[in-house]
């Protein structure tokens, strides 16, 4: 099972060592990799530990937890956050879905929504990486062949065999 690196941002620090005495994080195939009590020092942390998943709470001070994940987000799209909060307000939950956060669970937390939520979590990471991966291989295997192609496409161009509308795409494409 694939191990997901957790960094919890909780400025609350009984409320932080509850989550994380609370929950078999082994168990689940969780590592805590990182906490942060505020925004700004998870900011500060974030490019060392580069985890999988962040949880933090709504509101802390200095930066809630939604502008935080609109910060993250905008540099590290990857990174799944889920919102904590103890307040049960529509508000909170539209403005963390507008920022891009994978969830939004509210406290107390049961261990039942924990467990299925990075169960789901981390299929949707595997999913994810492996997308990146054959994007990855497929970017490879053109650029190892773009030229043998671009040859390929002028020569069937000029040839007469290539319909002149991809004709047109290719010399498009290729700012000819």
């Amino acid at each position: 099972m694939k191990h997901l690196k957790l960094m919890l941002i909780e400025d609350e620090m009984h409320i932080r060592k509850l989550i994380k005495e609370s929950i078999d994080w082994n168990a689940i195939g969780v590592d805590i990799i990182a906490e942060a009590s505020n925004a700004y020092e998870a900011l500060e942390v974030l490019d060392e530990c580069e985890p999988d998943v962040i949880m933090s709470d709504v509101c802390m001070p200095f930066m809630d937890g939604i502008e935080l994940s609109n910060r993250i987000l905008r540099k590290f799209p990857t990174i799944k956050i889920v919102i904590l909060s103890g307040h049960d307000e529509f508000e909170f939950a539209q403005r963390a879905i507008k920022a891009g956060v994978s969830d939004f669970l509210l406290k107390p937390i049961k261990k039942e929504e924990i467990v299925e939520l990075f169960e789901k979590l981390r299929k949707q990471i595997i999913v994810e990486e492996e997308n990146r991966k054959q994007t990855d291989q497929i970017k490879e295997i053109y650029n190892k062949y773009s030229d043998y192609i671009f040859e390929k496409a002028i020569d069937n161009i000029l040839k007469g065999v290539t319909e002149q509308k991809f004709g047109e795409q290719i010399f498009k494409y290729y700012d000819l």
